[in-house]
């Protein structure tokens, strides 16, 4: 699953830290918001 997971994330312009698996059986990931804010845009 990891593999697959790093393999699709390749491609993508924003960094993504895979943390692993969580007590609750639940795969982590962190990544970097790549949007401006809605309050910005409004």
């Amino acid at each position: 699953f990891e593999a697959a997971l790093r393999a699709a994330l390749r491609g993508d312009s924003e960094e993504t830290v895979l943390a692993g698996w969580t007590p609750l059986g639940h795969f982590e990931l962190q990544r970097k918001r790549g949007r401006v804010p809605l309050a910005e845009v409004i």
